[in-house]
């Protein structure tokens, strides 16, 4: 796989984690969630990096990403 072009900084990460978290997977504890993220950007937001092409970069609470990933656990 490669991740390429677009033009799009940054990119929506977070919710690409929180869509991932409404599939239908197997709850079974002997199951295993192994999830992907490719991505040529960072997520939005000041906390993860200083693009003055995001547009939502004082919009994003801080550590939003890492809330999201919490769900995970």
């Amino acid at each position: 796989l490669e991740v390429k072009g677009g033009g799009d900084e940054p990119e929506d990460v977070a919710s690409a984690f929180e869509l991932a978290l409404k599939l239908n997977f197997s709850h079974h504890p002997d199951s295993l969630l192994c999830t992907f993220l490719l991505t040529d950007a960072p997520c939005h937001g000041r906390d993860y990096h200083k693009l003055s092409s995001d547009d939502l970069i004082d919009k994003m609470p801080h550590n939003y990403f890492e809330k999201v990933l919490e769900k995970y656990k």
